[in-house]
């Protein structure tokens, strides 16, 4: 009996999958833009910045080139109404919602205070906070105590 290439290879694959053991198959399946609690907690990080590195160091890597180099801003001040900022060449943090900094800012962030952590691209994050994140943000969500 002949089996197409295709199908060969989709039987392949699905055996060696399912044959790694239960631990591997869900590494495998994380969210690359995503840091649970089972991942911090594993890890032997002692801030949020070297967890960031050591886990999903490309969160850290600004994507591109900023176009503009600014943003329009409302300013009251201005003739115009409006000023042009510079954006920042920078992955933003957001601690909880609230705007905490850049990315040195998770070096303040000790690991057992983080429950978890998300990545948003430059859309999402421009979606979610608004202009100015060209190169997205970090979401960190408190630990409760």
């Amino acid at each position: 009996m002949r089996f197409p290439p295709f199908a060969l290879l989709a039987v392949i694959a699905a055996t060696s999958i399912a044959s790694l053991p239960l631990e591997a198959q869900n590494r495998s399946r994380r969210d690359r833009n995503q840091l649970d609690t089972e991942e911090i907690r594993a890890s032997s990080a002692s801030n949020a910045y070297d967890l960031v590195k050591t886990l999903r160091p490309a969160w850290l890597r600004t994507r591109g080139t900023t176009s503009l180099g600014t943003i329009t801003i409302a300013d009251p001040t201005s003739p115009t109404g409006s000023s042009a900022v510079p954006v920042p060449p920078e992955i933003l943090v957001y601690l909880d919602g609230i705007r905490f900094g850049n990315q040195e800012s998770l070096q303040n962030i000790g690991v057992s205070d983080v429950a978890r952590l998300e990545f948003l691209d430059s859309g999402a994050a421009t979606q979610r906070f608004g202009t100015g994140h060209p190169h997205g943000a970090i979401i960190i969500e408190r630990a409760t105590r």
